[in-house]
Order: C-alpha cells, then sequence, then structure tokens
C-alpha cells in the first residue's frame, strides 16, 4: 500500500510564528498591536502602511534567535513526537515560503527539528499547492483553498487569518497529529 504523503507548513504550525512577530515588531516600533487582529493574511490590512515595516523584522537574525529562545520546548518535544509517530504511517514534509536566504531561520529550524526532519524533507516553495501530496497542513486559507482545488485533504490549524476557509481546523499540530494517528492505527 502506498503511503500517504503529507505537507506540512512550518510558521503558526509547528511553531507560533505571530506572536513572536507582533510582540517584535511592538516592542521596535511602540506599538501594541495583537496577534487576533491579523484576520487576514493580507498584513496591509491591518497595518496599513506600516506593512513592509512589519515584513522587515523577518530578516533580522535577531528575531530569530529572540522566537527561538522564547518557543515552548514542551510543545516542540509533543511536536516533535508526533511527527516520529507520523513517519511511521505517512511520508511527512515540511513545507514552508520563507525566503531561502533567511539561512538562519532555516539552521535554528534544524537546530530543533533536525533529528525528526532531514533536508530531503524540508521544502522551501512559494506555491505549495504544486506538490503532489495527499493532506496538506496549514494556517494559510489561501494555500489550502489552492489545495483544495485538487481535491487534496486541506487541514487548517487555527488563526484569526483563515476563520472564513471552511475545512478540518485544530487548534495545535498535536490534536491534529492525534487525528490523523487515530486514522491509521484504528
Amino acid at each position: 500500500m502506498k503511503r500517504k504523503i503529507i505537507a506540512c507548513d512550518l510558521d503558526d504550525v509547528l511553531w507560533d510564528l505571530m506572536n513572536s512577530w507582533v510582540k517584535s515588531y511592538n516592542n521596535q516600533n511602540g506599538t501594541d498591536y495583537r496577534k487576533e487582529q491579523f484576520t487576514d493574511w493580507d498584513i496591509s490590512k491591518t497595518l496599513k502602511d506600516e506593512h513592509e515595516k512589519f515584513f522587515s523584522v523577518l530578516s533580522q537574525d535577531t528575531f530569530w534567535d529572540e522566537h527561538i529562545k522564547n518557543i515552548d520546548n514542551k510543545t516542540i518535544k509533543r511536536n516533535i513526537d508526533c511527527i516520529k509517530n507520523l513517519q511511521k504511517y505517512y511520508d511527512f514534509y515540511v513545507t514552508t515560503n520563507t525566503d531561502y536566504r533567511l539561512k538562519h531561520k532555516i539552521d535554528l529550524f534544524f537546530n530543533l527539528y533536525g533529528d525528526v526532519i532531514d533536508r530531503d524533507h524540508f521544502i522551501i516553495i512559494k506555491d505549495k499547492w504544486l506538490l503532489n501530496v495527499d493532506i496538506a497542513i496549514d494556517d494559510k486559507a489561501e494555500t489550502l483553498w489552492e489545495f483544495d482545488k485538487r481535491h487534496v485533504r486541506c487541514v487548517k490549524i487555527k488563526q484569526p487569518w483563515n476563520y472564513w476557509f471552511n475545512c478540518e481546523g485544530y487548534n495545535t499540530f498535536y490534536e491534529l497529529a492525534q487525528k490523523l494517528l487515530y486514522e491509521v492505527e484504528n
């Protein structure tokens, strides 16, 4: 029997990016934005003229160092255990729309997840829906919408910016992994 392929997004799925991003932006600019205010992935709808400055935070190595330092290690360990269990039944790939020049971010990811995800299972891609997968896990509704057109099973990690897309959804990667494991083990 052919193993199903999972494409799982990194940011705001395997690690909580938006909270760190907003906090860092607020600290640098004296603002008080909250993750819940970002109800669309088009950041300019929330930030108007500040969206370019907001995105510039992601290019700072110091941001990624701080993000990793503040990440919930219990959640990362639990996610790693889930990935190990899922890999018994699925071919599991981590996907990201990250600019390949953000080498520091990618290195930090492999410092955390390198024991379970090798570089052959890490894909940097803008148009993720071009991948031939069976299950797409993402927080970006527009990406899932494109996968859905191709009849791929779409699963979202619920976020304020993807409420409008109607598909299977979970609060955490852990909850989703438990569901997928239950499906194959029962």
